[in-house]
C-alpha cells in the first residue's frame, strides 16, 4: 500500500498491486502472530484463532470510514495512511507477546 502511493504511471500501479498481492500471500502477513501466539496464550485454540480471524474482518470493515474521509487529502495520502496502519498496529502487538 505504501508503494502504491509512489505510482506515477499505470505500469507502476500494476507492478505495485502485484507485489502487494504476493506480499499478502506470505506467512508473515499477520497470520504468523495469529497461529503462533494464540495457541500459546489460550487453552481453546480453535476459539482463539476464530476470534483473531474475525478481528481481521472487523478491522477491514472499521478502516473504511477512515478511508472515506482521506480522499480530501489526495489518493497518495490515503494509501500512505492505510499502508502504515498494518505495521503500526501489528508489529507492536507481535513484539509484546
Amino acid at each position: 500500500m505504501l508503494l502504491i502511493s509512489l505510482a506515477h504511471n499505470l505500469a507502476l500501479l500494476y507492478i505495485f498491486f502485484f507485489l502487494g498481492g504476493v506480499a499478502g500471500a506470505l506467512p508473515a502477513n499477520g497470520y504468523y502472530a495469529m497461529f503462533t501466539y494464540c495457541p500459546r496464550c489460550y487453552q481453546e485454540m480453535g476459539t482463539a484463532i476464530g476470534v483473531a480471524m474475525a478481528g481481521r474482518g472487523i478491522g477491514s470493515i472499521a478502516i473504511q470510514p477512515l478511508v472515506v474521509f482521506l480522499p480530501d487529502y489526495g489518493w497518495q495520502a490515503t494509501y500512505i495512511c492505510a499502508g502504515s496502519l498494518f505495521p503500526g498496529f501489528n508489529v507492536p502487538l507481535i513484539r509484546l507477546n
